[in-house]
């Protein structure tokens, strides 16, 4: 299946769409730059979207349940001024895993932002940070993955010393109760086992970060919410901050979010 094309065609895709990255104090400018993203691939199994790989000829991932709306594999390109947060490399969280069978240590954690979408095969972009949600990380593994990050470095390859953090654990606080009867196993190794939030869950994560920081945006086309889906999620994501103007700059950045997928909010 053929890509994007570029040129004038693209050009003509990328002047329309312009992002100011906001961050909680409306107004605040983030620091961009702009990137070219191919929107998501996804298709529609039953009730169930799936990414469909052009490469693989076939899906190989779902993605969550409902009846939502699809976006079809090879659709246009997008040009968006935002910064680009890079997915997880799967070859380190192999290697990982057999780091932590040769200790003697295991985790089975739940895991957000973009080692989820990495997984389960929404984006392709390539970091090196895993961010875990729950639980909180024991000494033990915090420990073994420094020292990991070191010996992966000795081999010429880039991992900071907290590539595996808690950093958003406190959306545990936030999301609507029930959340963890909702997760999927997005990898599963020996010692080794991530699982990821449902569909809503990881929209809530993804949709309260854009608002946020103003650097999601390529993950949340990617992972395009569906109108209904939006307009559900609009209160929850309203609702996570205090600051008087919170919740105009929440409407507007979905507005912009859902036009940017040919919806209205």
């Amino acid at each position: 299946m053929a890509g994007p094309t570029t040129g004038a065609a693209d050009a003509q895709v990328g002047a329309d769409l312009k992002l100011t990255g906001r961050r909680r104090c409306p107004g605040a400018e983030s620091n961009h730059r702009h990137a070219d993203f191919q929107s998501s691939g996804l298709t529609r199994q039953g009730r169930d979207f799936a990414w469909f790989s052009p490469s693989a000829g076939r899906p190989v991932a779902r993605i969550g349940s409902a009846a939502h709306g699809v976006r079809s594999a090879g659709a246009d390109a997008w040009r968006v001024s935002v910064i680009l947060i890079p997915m997880l490399s799967v070859a380190v969280l192999e290697a990982f895993d057999r780091y932590l069978v040769g200790h003697s240590l295991a985790l089975d954690a739940v895991v957000v932002g973009g080692t989820a979408l990495n997984l389960l095969g929404v984006t392709t972009r390539v970091t090196l940070d895993c961010d875990v949600l729950h639980p909180d990380l024991p000494d033990a593994i915090v420990q073994a993955a420094r020292a990991f990050a070191s010996d992966w470095r000795s081999g010429g390859r880039q991992l900071r010393d907290d590539w595996l953090n808690n950093g958003p654990a406190s959306l545990t606080r936030q999301l609507p109760a029930g959340w963890q009867d909702q997760l999927s196993v997005v990898f599963q190794g020996t010692a080794l086992i991530l699982r990821t939030p449902g569909r809503a869950d990881l929209l809530r994560s993804k949709l309260f970060a854009l608002c946020d920081r103003g650097i999601d945006l390529p993950d949340c086309i990617a992972l395009a919410p569906t109108a209904e889906e939006l307009r559900d999620l609009l209160p929850w994501v309203q609702y996570q901050d205090a600051n008087p103007d919170w919740s105009e700059h929440v409407r507007a950045t979905l507005a912009d979010l859902a036009e940017r997928l040919g919806h209205a909010l």
